[in-house]
């Protein structure tokens, strides 16, 4: 078995973590390698298996990101998570699905690009305080922001990223 362990340019030098996973998976017989998942050179049909492991840089380019996960799946590699489960994790428009089907989430306010919202009567009409403003898509915590109440630079963040995409306004949990 060949296994493709999909990373980004930024970190196609292995880390710890994948140091331990190269050596269990050699210890079952497989071979692997790192990959760069938009490197147009890779030739995703070549492995059975390909792992997402360190594809953080997906976040400014989600649909490129999606079509490629087909992509690997269209070449006949089994790709871990599936094309779908890509397309549905990578934007926190899920969570909306999970609470529709009785998951308790977080409380949330969903903005859509372009959408225009006074932060301070978006938490007075919800009885909120301090609350967390994220993007939609992306991914260790990138531009997220904690706004404190009395915070009056919130609006700006706010702003910022109803103008880039979807976005997520939660109170602040402790």
């Amino acid at each position: 078995m060949h296994v493709a362990l999909a990373t980004t340019t930024d970190l196609e030098i292995m880390d710890q973590d994948d140091d331990v996973l190269g050596a269990a998976l050699e210890r079952a017989g497989a071979s692997y390698a790192m990959a760069v998942w938009d490197d147009p050179w890779v030739d995703w049909s070549i492995f059975d298996v390909v792992v997402i492991r360190s594809t953080w840089d997906y976040t400014s380019r989600r649909d490129e990101y999606v079509a490629w996960a087909t992509a690997v799946e269209d070449a006949g590699a089994l790709l871990c998570n599936s094309a779908e489960v890509v397309r549905w994790n990578t934007h926190k428009g899920y969570l909306m699905e999970l609470e529709d089907r009785g998951v308790p989430v977080v409380p949330t306010a969903w903005l859509g690009q372009g959408d225009q919202v006074d932060l301070a009567e978006l938490r007075a009409s919800r009885g909120w305080g301090d609350v967390v403003i994220k993007p939609a898509v992306s991914a260790g915590a990138f531009d997220t922001f904690l706004v404190r109440a009395d915070d009056a630079d919130g609006q700006a963040s706010l702003d910022r990223l109803v103008a880039d995409g979807d976005t997520l306004v939660q109170p602040f949990l402790v």
